[in-house]
């Protein structure tokens, strides 16, 4: 039961002696006018159902000792005025004086040694901060207390107006050690004395196809809210198109913000968007991917960042931006060479935490090329040219070293190479799990003792631990390290300094009417608008794979009755997917075909199951059958072994095909990974793979089969065969070495012999030429290039026959005369530029610029770690053009 007298607000919990005030959730209180203060610890005592404690005062989740000390305080239920106060379970505040201690025996002195109690009753482990309070059912830690008036002198870090740098710093000399150590953990801590009143801050919060309304990671007592779920990265980068993603990061960022506002969230946080390339299709987070090309998943990314932190490229979120606040935190993930969560090398099954090799112990070998050229050009990206707020470390290994505990790459790389000022964060519990005591085994043993763990990580520049144990690597471990001396307050500020200067930038602490993103409205929640937005996102990134004899769309006199088949094809949480919104409504496939053929004048009818009887009988009363397929389990912690379809859906397959004779036969993909299509390509006239569309994902694949949208998927990662497992090894994080990964690096024979789709692919029902325009200025000098000239390659594309479409056009370029000393490669370099051309008609043309500047001519010089700009002549070709022509490009020395 709530106390009359209490205001709770994000998770914040502020008791008023006098008059009641209110605020909106997630904004910077007043000060208050009681603050009260704990004294020494009176002891751990274990409760009985005869209470030493008597009288419950107040009942909230994340209740602290130093708000009941006030609850306490003020208090005027029998047996007041009370001094002693106490915790139990993290959510009730019970008071008595001490007297009523006197008849009590106390069964530990210490916070740690009442933290270290067996579980009594059914109580867990006591666990949680330690300054805070001891939880467990039926026990308490109890402290003496007292109360002042809190009486607020001049304070910067409270004034808008003041230098930001000035306000963090302020702030920050407030702060006690533990408070200091607070804010360096996600789930933070109220900060609430006589000097200092602070809510804690939630930092980890999912946005990485929609905002995430019920995170794991979010504090246990915040309620999940609904929210948009728009196509997974995997579909974003199918599309291609950096004005689309940019936008659906706005939509997302736009939700969260208003969350915050009106729904008691209480981050201002994005954890995305995945900056890992899409290395192996057996890796089972490429639905979190792009792509796996560097180029491209770097103007994915920075522009998934602009549209999180500054919104669309919109008038008036420009003038937003210009107030020099960002709209939410962008914190791209998972720092590092990470793509292996769980994998049986011996072919058994992938489920943690029976694999061998799992992320929490896995060392990514790889040489400094491959870093640089493969793994980093979108986080360097996302840093130097997108100003992301923080970057979240990877649990595995980088050549030995823990991700979160490498300064090679953070110190180093980037924060003094690529300047990052915000913080990095760690994965949940990476930093415990690279000690010898990890809670999630196998870990690394890279220390002994998770405090070992903890000083190495703060020291190599993990800012803020994420924790989900109560093993908590900072939370319990820093203040014993500052104890001992072997961490110190400057590094400790230091820490914090990063933490905080976004949390500024945002206007977390700062007056409503201040920062110009609090007029966003709570309506833009799962909006109209949002949905909308979502469809033709998913319409967008359907890459249509096979469409034989003109099968699709269907022509008006087409199917009068079509079945739709398959366990999934009522199914909206396959194309939602984890780390999505929450929406309160979706189509399925099913809704999005049955409502098209109803308004086509037709009718659908359904076989919803994996069972081959039931799909025939209804497949025998329809024109045209539409069958959905998914294919082996994948996602985090489960790497998959086959890529091909599992067993049910082939047998699916055959007998749908079987059944379905001469009729039209259309096979939709639903997965996170690429799968093995092979078998359904051989008897069905006509493919596409829809991965994880979101929310809309129904209306918008209806809108292709129906032909209102001319599809335009294209393949932002190559589709192999399942040979391709014999051919390669999934442990190899090398991407130049044979047979290579992905489009820039597979040698012919992989090429040959186990791609079954390659980067770039993606069929229309209109015809496509391009050619290159110009190339201008087709002779620049390396000092030019170097100092910020670009050069621009006009692109003309054409639709040649068929309905207006879009069409992904993209530039590559190799160097001539490349020789293998000078560590050139001769076959075509990655995607050096790429545009998204739309609403082009049948039988006309446009015309686009494609930029290449430095970047996009350099290689990194291992020797002398840099980049270099390689003089010479160099081909330049472009996607569709059929005649196979291309121009040059000279840079001189």
């Amino acid at each position: 039961m709530m106390w009359c007298n209490e205001v709770l607000t994000l998770g914040f919990v502020v008791v008023i002696s006098s008059s009641m005030w209110t605020t909106v959730s997630g904004v910077l209180p007043p000060p208050l006018p009681t603050v009260c203060v704990l004294d020494q610890p009176l002891g751990c005592f274990t409760d009985s159902f005869r209470r030493t404690f008597p009288t419950l005062v107040s009942s909230a989740k994340n209740m602290t000792l130093e708000t009941c000390a006030t609850a306490c305080f003020t208090s005027t239920l029998p047996g007041s005025p009370f001094s002693v106060a106490a915790v139990e379970v993290g959510n009730q505040c019970f008071c008595t004086n001490e007297a009523g201690l006197a008849t009590a025996a106390p069964n530990q002195t210490s916070m740690s040694q009442c933290m270290q109690l067996s579980p009594v009753g059914n109580s867990t482990r006591c666990g949680g901060n330690p300054w805070q309070m001891c939880g467990g059912a039926w026990r308490l830690m109890a402290y003496n207390f007292t109360c002042s008036k809190y009486n607020p002198d001049n304070e910067p870090w409270r004034d808008p107006t003041e230098d930001i740098t000035v306000r963090v710093d302020d702030l920050i000399s407030r702060m006690t050690p533990n408070q200091l150590i607070a804010q360096l953990t996600q789930n933070g801590a109220d900060i609430y004395t006589p000097t200092l009143q602070l809510p804690r801050y939630i930092v980890s919060q999912e946005c990485l196809a929609g905002f995430d309304g019920g995170s794991i990671f979010i504090a246990p007592d915040v309620p999940t809210t609904p929210s948009s779920g728009f196509p997974q990265p995997v579909n974003m980068g199918n599309t291609w198109d950096v004005d689309l993603v940019r936008e659906l990061g706005a939509a997302i960022s736009d939700e969260a913000r208003a969350a915050w506002l009106y729904r008691a969230r209480p981050s201002l946080t994005c954890m995305s968007p995945n900056l890992n390339l899409n290395r192996d299709p057996r890796w089972g987070r490429n639905i979190e991917s792009f792509t796996e090309d560097p180029s491209l998943l770097s103007g994915l990314g920075a522009a998934y960042i602009r549209g999180i932190q500054e919104g669309q490229n919109s008038t008036e979120d420009t003038v937003k931006a210009k107030s020099g606040y960002l709209k939410m935190m962008a914190v791209p993930k998972h720092l590092g060479a990470y793509s292996v969560e769980c994998f049986n090398p011996n072919g058994g099954a992938n489920d943690y935490p029976n694999c061998p090799v799992y992320r929490s112990n896995f060392n990514a070998v790889v040489d400094e090329i491959d870093l640089r050229e493969g793994y980093f050009p979108g986080w360097r990206q996302a840093v130097q040219g997108s100003n992301a707020q923080g970057v979240m470390c990877s649990y595995n290994e980088i050549n030995g070293v823990p991700s979160c505990l490498n300064g090679e790459v953070i110190r180093d790389v980037l924060e003094n190479e690529w300047n990052l000022t915000g913080f990095v964060i760690s994965d949940a519990d990476a930093v415990s799990e690279a000690s010898d005591e990890s809670s999630k085994p196998p870990g690394h043993s890279f220390t002994h003792g998770i405090e070992s763990a903890a000083i190495g990580a703060l020291i190599n520049g993990t800012t803020i631990s994420l924790e989900t144990t109560d093993r908590g690597a900072y939370t319990i471990h820093l203040p014993e390290a500052l104890a001992e001396g072997k961490v110190t307050m400057e590094e400790l500020k230091a820490a914090a300094r990063r933490a905080l200067l976004p949390r500024f930038r945002v206007g977390l602490y700062d007056p409503l009417d201040a920062v110009p993103w609090n007029e966003i409205p709570e309506s833009v929640i799962e909006s109209q608008d949002h949905h909308e937005l979502a469809r033709r996102a998913a319409a967008e990134s359907f890459v249509l794979l096979k469409n034989a004899h003109g099968a699709l769309p269907f022509r008006s006199d087409g199917p009068k009755v079509v079945a739709v088949v398959g366990s999934l094809a009522k199914d909206t949480k396959a194309s939602i997917n984890r780390y999505s919104g929450h929406p309160k409504s979706a189509t399925s496939v099913w809704d999005g075909i049955s409502t098209a053929a109803a308004a086509a004048g037709g009718s659908a009818i359904l076989s919803a199951s994996s069972d081959p009887a039931q799909a025939a009988a209804v497949v025998a009363k329809a024109d045209a059958v539409v069958l959905v397929l998914n294919g082996y389990r994948e996602g985090e912690s489960h790497d998959r072994q086959i890529l091909n379809f599992p067993d049910d859906q082939q047998t699916l397959l055959s007998a749908v095909a079987k059944s379905a004779g001469d009729k039209d036969l259309i096979v939709l993909l639903i997965s996170g990974g690429a799968i093995d299509s092979s078998s359904a390509l051989d008897v069905a006239d006509a493919v596409i793979a829809m991965y994880s569309g979101g929310m809309e994902a129904g209306s918008a694949i209806a809108d292709v089969l129906y032909g209102s949208v001319n599809p335009s998927g294209t393949l932002a990662a190559t589709v192999y065969r399942q040979s391709w497992t014999n051919a390669s090894d999934f442990l190899s994080m090398a991407l130049r070495a044979p047979p290579g990964r992905g489009h820039r690096y597979l040698t012919e024979s992989a090429t040959t012999n186990h791609v079954l789709f390659p980067f770039g692919f993606g069929l229309s029902y209109s015809t496509w030429e391009a050619s290159i325009f110009s190339v201008s200025p087709n002779t620049v000098s390396k000092a030019a290039i170097l100092s910020g000239q670009t050069v621009t390659v006009q692109v003309e594309v054409s639709n040649t026959g068929g309905p207006m479409g879009s069409r992904v056009t993209y530039i590559l370029l190799s160097r001539e005369n490349a020789v293998a000393e000078e560590e050139w490669p001769a076959q075509w370099l990655p995607v050096q530029g790429f545009a998204k051309v739309h609403g082009v008609n049948a039988s006309t043309s446009m015309k686009i610029d494609v930029k290449i500047g430095a970047t996009d001519v350099s290689r990194w010089n291992q020797h002398q770690s840099e980049f270099q700009v390689a003089p010479g002549t160099y081909s330049v070709r472009v996607r569709d053009d059929i005649r196979s022509q291309s121009q040059t490009l000279t840079i001189t020395p």
